[in-house]
């Protein structure tokens, strides 16, 4: 699962040759390879409480799975509304998979929007296939 850290990141991490920067390089390469499902990064907290409540509800729907946006507000108390925002919000997309929460009409903020979105719900439920 991806591991969500308090406090923040300090400026050695945001360097091009720190070590956060290679951890979360290597991480998405074992993600667009098929050998990784979560992240371990040490990502800078969301801006409120209610924002990490949020986070996690994301993170929480799994690899090669999907959930609907009253679904997975449900699950914290919250409104769809309001996970749509922190979604649309995320600055980790991937890291913090908001492609996995799907709605009506169909949004995603990432890349080139729903095709990005499509294109990674397509990668996850292939590997997760592959499986067995």
């Amino acid at each position: 699962m991806t591991r969500i850290m308090s406090g923040g990141v300090d400026e050695a991490a945001r360097r091009a040759d720190g070590e956060a920067v290679r951890g979360a390089l290597e991480q998405l390469e074992a993600y667009f390879a098929g050998e990784r499902r979560d992240f371990d990064l040490p990502l800078a907290p969301s801006t409120t409480p209610r924002g990490e409540v949020l986070r996690a509800a994301i993170v929480s729907v799994g690899y090669g799975d999907t959930a609907s946006y009253g679904e997975v507000a449900r699950t914290i108390g919250s409104s769809p509304r309001a996970l749509g925002q922190a979604c649309r919000r995320n600055p980790f997309p991937i890291v913090i998979p908001c492609h996995r929460v799907t709605g009506g009409t169909g949004h995603y903020s990432a890349g080139e929007g729903l095709p990005t979105k499509n294109w990674l719900l397509n990668h996850e439920r292939h590997w997760s296939m592959s499986d067995g």
